[in-house]
């Protein structure tokens, strides 16, 4: 999420935003967090552990041995679990008739593909995620009061049908003075973020820092 972070300060949308948030939802959920034009490690390097925000006491258990994690109810894990259960109860949905009826491949992708073709049901479940995204977004906004909150990852390939509860439910939860000219976008670079942003890393310590040992890159 930090090489995310970093890639979308340097090729993406916060090219000229001082403070950012870029949020990675894929597998998990993480965050990148820009600073004064600079990307935040925190102590020890361990800051941006957006994914364990307890959004619900009551949830489902973590990994990391907590109940109701963002991650855990928001990720594209969460997704693809939240699918293939309503599925198996009986829910009707076009995405049976895309798997021919094997709920076992059912996977993010295609409850995004499913949504963007219509479907309610993928719809439904991409706009449930997006609200809880958006409460525990509120969050961040309150504390770090950002000019951009960027969203990339695999699962934010779901556009409109993610980004918009994003946006509504952060808008609605978050200090209403903070919101106002905030804005909340779909990364530009897809995919290719957190590699422009790994690259980027290398490159501006092997040109800034006079006394590096280049060892390591050769």
């Amino acid at each position: 999420a930090r090489a995310m972070a970093l890639g979308e300060k340097y090729f993406g949308s916060c090219k000229d935003v001082e403070n950012a948030l870029c949020i990675n939802l894929g597998w998990g959920i993480g965050l990148g967090i820009i600073v004064n034009h600079q990307v935040y490690s925190g102590n020890h390097g361990f800051a941006g552990e957006f994914g364990h925000i307890v959004i619900d006491e009551n949830g489902p258990l973590c990994h990391c041995g907590k109940r109701g994690c963002l991650e855990i109810m928001a990720s594209g894990n969460a997704i693809s679990k939240k699918a293939k259960k309503a599925l198996q109860e009986g829910q009707e949905s076009m995405v049976m008739k895309m798997v021919h009826g094997d709920i076992d491949s059912v996977d993010t992708k295609l409850i995004v593909q499913a949504a963007k073709e219509g479907d309610l049901f993928s719809i439904e479940i991409l706009e449930e995620i997006g609200n809880y995204i958006g409460k525990a977004l509120a969050v961040l906004i309150n504390i770090f009061s950002p000019e951009m909150i960027v969203i990339g990852g695999s699962v934010s390939l779901g556009g409109k049908f993610l980004l918009t509860p994003i946006q509504t439910s952060a808008r609605r939860m978050a200090y209403t003075p903070l919101v106002k000219d905030l804005k909340i976008v779909n990364s530009k670079l897809d995919h290719f973020a957190g590699a422009l942003g790994a690259t980027t890393l290398i490159t501006r310590d092997i040109f800034e820092t006079q006394h590096l040992d280049l060892s390591p890159y050769i």
